[in-house]
């Protein structure tokens, strides 16, 4: 396994079941870890790293939606990396589509806009995206089994050169 060059990681949905796993790679890697999330109780962490490894990690409660606190949080810790995995499943979705849309959509814009706004100091943002890794809707079957073929999107997988960024996709 090549070794990680040391980082600032801002992961966004830390506190969900990827991003919990994620976080705990990226301790094992010895890389440094701003946890932003809606929820401040790190009850999957905790089952993963010990209440020691938990400290080295600074946990932040917010919202992907406040432009500003993510600016903020990526200046004053010198954030390199961005993974953002916050975001809404479809029941939710379906359920509060105005919400699910609020989270999904605005804040992911959000989270970009933060990042462009560094991106002389953000080296890569990855987002996860079952939708840009399966493709449109109209392409499968429902429901779609998991031995489906992936058709992905690339107008989905959003990439801008003249920017310096590359966002890459993260799928699980």
């Amino acid at each position: 396994m090549q070794e990680m060059k040391k980082n600032c990681f801002l992961v966004t949905g830390a506190q969900g079941f990827i991003g919990s796993w994620i976080i705990k790679n990226l301790l094992e890697n010895e890389q440094e870890i701003v946890a932003f999330d809606v929820d401040d109780q790190p009850v999957r962490l905790s089952c993963l790293v010990g209440r020691r490894t938990l400290k080295k990690i600074r946990f932040i409660r917010g919202d992907v939606n406040d432009m500003g606190l993510i600016k903020r949080l990526i200046g004053e810790n010198s954030v390199s990396r961005v993974i953002h995995l916050a975001g809404l499943q479809t029941p939710d979705c379906k359920a509060r589509p105005v919400l699910g849309a609020t989270v999904n959509l605005v804040g992911t814009l959000s989270v970009f806009e933060a990042v462009k706004a560094f991106k002389h100091q953000v080296g890569c943002i990855v987002y996860a995206s079952s939708g840009a890794v399966l493709g449109s809707d109209e392409q499968y079957t429902h429901p779609i089994p998991d031995e489906a073929p992936r058709i992905p999107d690339p107008l989905r997988c959003i990439q801008d050169d003249q920017r310096g960024m590359r966002p890459d996709l993260l799928a699980g």
